[in-house]
């Protein structure tokens, strides 16, 4: 496993072990009114090399022992697109290497979330400098208007 560096890859074999599954549960709100309460699912499966886990995160709730020895692809080493650190913090804790697969992930969605927040930060600049643009043609005051004595 090499943790310096994002891949996408496809395990086609491990022991699972889903009698040590977690799911994670989503906070109150809306977002799990629409989404479900499970949030993820984490399952540790082992290799042939002793002390290391590979955790597959699946998002949703998921049945372990239906999913169990099958084909897996996903997102090995990233922890600023796909995932936060919390996983990895808490598999570490066993005293294990330990590397985190985020299944169904894909480049696609990478570039699709890349687009998202270049186009974000244009709009957020386009709009910042009409505003200072604004707000500099504003400081030259207009010429003053005639005045003229009230109606009576």
């Amino acid at each position: 496993m090499n943790l310096h560096r994002v891949r996408w890859v496809t395990l086609p074999e491990g022991e699972w072990h889903c009698d040590q599954a977690i799911t994670m549960k989503r906070p109150q709100g809306i977002e799990r009114w629409l989404r479900g309460p499970v949030e993820s699912t984490e399952i540790p499966i082992t290799g042939s090399i002793e002390g290391e886990v590979l955790v597959a995160t699946f998002d949703g709730a998921l049945k372990c022992e239906e999913r169990a020895g099958s084909p897996l692809t996903g997102v090995v080493g990233s922890t600023e697109v796909f995932t936060s650190r919390a996983t990895l913090q808490r598999w570490r804790e066993s005293g294990h290497r330990v590397a985190v697969l985020n299944v169904g992930a894909s480049p696609t969605f990478a570039l699709t979330m890349l687009a998202g927040l270049i186009a974000i930060a244009a709009l957020g600049i386009g709009f910042c400098g009409y505003y200072l643009r604004f707000m500099l043609r504003s400081g030259r005051r207009p010429a003053r208007l005639p005045t003229y004595e009230p109606i009576q």
